[in-house]
Parts: structure tokens; sequence; C-alpha cells
């Protein structure tokens, strides 16, 4: 769960357990409904409960693609684009979210921003062993939420 400096909230749920289904969704209330997304789809209701607008994006073209499109027909055209910021506050929020499921604690924003979690090795090459090793079984060990220490 998500709360912004606005009251926004949002929540977001994934999970990748062995024999148990995987899925990725978010969830937003609002003062006069809810939007709910689940791969290509998204849902907005109101609070009675009737459809406001339906997306079923299964046609859709690839969002990936589409932006290396424009970013292309910017750099032809002599445009910037210039979304740097917005890409880093995106990540940290991707960050914070993977601190606070894997602790199982609340984690603000200036908390993770003093933190000194390191995610990857100083001197990572291309001959470097990974740097999570699997157990003897072959399995990774699993973040326990009010175990895993992350700050």
């Amino acid at each position: 769960e998500y709360t912004y400096p606005s009251g926004a909230v949002i929540a977001s749920q994934c999970r990748h357990q062995p024999e148990t289904m995987s899925r990725v969704s978010e969830f937003f209330q609002g003062t006069k409904g809810t939007v709910s997304t689940e791969g290509d789809n998204a849902i907005i209701t109101d609070w009675v409960g009737n459809t406001v607008f339906e997306h079923r994006g299964k046609d859709d073209p690839n969002p990936y693609e589409v932006e290396h499109v424009k970013l292309f027909e910017s750099i032809r055209n002599g445009g910037v684009i210039a979304d740097a910021e917005n890409g880093a506050k995106s990540t940290m929020s991707a960050i914070i979210g993977r601190m606070a499921t894997y602790s199982g604690k609340v984690i603000k924003w200036d908390e993770a921003m003093q933190s000194n979690l390191v995610l990857a090795p100083d001197d990572l090459t291309w001959d470097s062993p990974a740097p999570v090793q699997p157990k003897e079984d072959g399995t990774y060990e699993i973040p326990m939420p009010g175990k895993t220490v992350v700050m």
C-alpha cells in the first residue's frame, strides 16, 4: 500500500510463489469510486458498483515499442524527452514497495533515501557470479516479513 502526501492511497499486490496463482494488480480508491488494473485491463467503478469505464487492452500496441518509437522520433526531430526524474522516482517507489514487502514494515520515502541498502555489488562484471546463489535444493532464500531486515 502506498500513501502519498495528498492522502491518495494505492494498493499494489503481487505474488510469485510456487504452486500459487501468479498475479500483479493495482487498486485505487478515490472520492467518487475505484480503479482496478490487472494485466491489460482497467475498470473504473463508482461507489454504487456501476462501471463508469472499462478498458480491455489485449489488442493495444506494445507500450515498450510505443515508448521507443516516440524516443527515436524525438531524436530524429531534434527534440528532447526528459523524463529522468519521473523514472527515478518511479523506480524508488518500486524499491520502497519491495523493502516494505520484504520487511513487513512501513517504509517512508525519506527513511529509504537515507538507508544504506545496496542492491548490487560494487565490483559487478560480466564474469561475476550471481550475487544471490540458490540453496542446495535449487530454491532461493525467501524474504520473511517481520524477520527480513532491509534498513
